[in-house]
């Protein structure tokens, strides 16, 4: 059986890092922002609708200065929010459809204080020197209050609003 945990942690970055920290945030807002644009535009245009395998292949090919300072999985997840919120947007319709009263919800472009939070899938980043830091990829070392141990597999950071950092661990548990 799979076992799911969350810790969260707090951070204590240096200006350098927070200056980072709030430059990365806000280029994943202006990815997330241009490409739900991208996806409008190219619907109204050809009745097509644009896939998240789309945006991240031409996100390979189109990197402007301030996406390359951002680690590629970090980017490659707010298209995937993106694309969970059409997602979501279409189960709603479907649900309206068969005769729920729920409101759809058309996905948002999201402002500063909307989109709060950056998200480190599989890798870049680690927990280093005795629990006193994280690495995060394109970041750096960022001292951390490591107020208890993790459990299991770490698998995903997420860097949340102000200074904190979830980070979600997965362990297998044999039941008698």
């Amino acid at each position: 059986m799979t076992n799911n945990k969350a810790f969260k942690y707090r951070l204590y970055p240096t200006k350098k890092q927070e200056q980072i920290l709030i430059q990365t945030l806000t280029t994943c807002r202006f990815l997330y922002n241009n490409a739900l644009a991208q996806r409008i535009k190219t619907y109204k245009n050809t009745q097509k609708s644009v896939t998240y395998y789309d945006q991240a292949k031409e996100l390979i090919k189109q990197k402007n200065d301030y996406q390359k300072q951002v680690h590629s999985q970090v980017l490659q997840e707010s298209l995937k929010r993106l694309d969970t919120s059409f997602s979501n947007f279409f189960r709603r319709i479907k649900q309206q459809k068969t005769g729920k009263k729920i409101k759809a919800g058309f996905p948002r472009f999201k402002p500063e204080q909307r989109y709060n939070s950056f998200c480190y899938p599989q890798s870049g980043f680690r927990i280093i020197n005795d629990c006193r830091r994280i690495t995060l990829s394109k970041i750096g070392d960022v001292k951390l209050k490591f107020s208890r141990h993790t459990e299991g597999k770490i698998k995903t950071c997420i860097k949340t609003f102000f200074c904190f950092i979830a980070i979600f661990c997965t362990s297998t548990k044999t039941i008698l």
